[in-house]
């Protein structure tokens, strides 16, 4: 099974144009999935810097199903973006659907640049908070509240 998917950004504040990413997802069994994504089509400006087009691609392990997830990316592009991330997510069952991220992002030296922190609320739709952090972590980046709304094709 090789679903597709896409998205749009939208973004506020000293932006200009639109983004659009497309990917896809191959489900090796319930513990395993291997992605990639074609990332910032139509290169839009926000908050001043030009966003990249770029192919991230990625592994995602679940060993305890639904519950946990580990993930590790890779980011190729043409510019400085390229880069590792290393991701765990975990999310409690219905009927308190609490989700809980935590990421760390590198350049390709393995170098940290960011760490994300998140908690979200809701299962296929949700609804969550965002913090992120510099490489040394001394001072909070962006706090970032967020809605997501997820539909299958059939």
């Amino acid at each position: 099974q090789v679903p597709g998917c896409s998205a749009v950004a939208f973004h506020r504040g000293g932006t200009t144009g639109t983004s659009w990413d497309l990917g896809a997802r191959y489900d090796w069994g319930p513990q395993l999935s291997l992605g990639a994504v074609l990332r910032n089509l139509g290169q839009p400006v926000v908050r001043g810097v030009r966003q990249t087009e770029a192919l991230v691609s990625g592994v995602t392990l679940r060993p305890a199903g639904s519950l946990l997830a580990l993930s590790l990316q890779g980011t190729f592009g043409p510019t400085g973006d390229r880069g590792y991330a290393g991701e765990v997510r975990a999310q409690l069952p219905a009927p308190l659907p609490l989700g809980f991220l935590a990421r760390v992002d590198t350049d390709r030296s393995w170098h940290r640049r960011a760490i994300v922190i998140g908690i979200s609320w809701g299962g296929e739709d949700q609804a969550g908070l965002v913090a992120s952090a510099p490489g040394d972590a001394s001072r909070l980046d962006a706090l970032s509240a967020y809605g997501l709304s997820a539909r299958r094709l059939h």
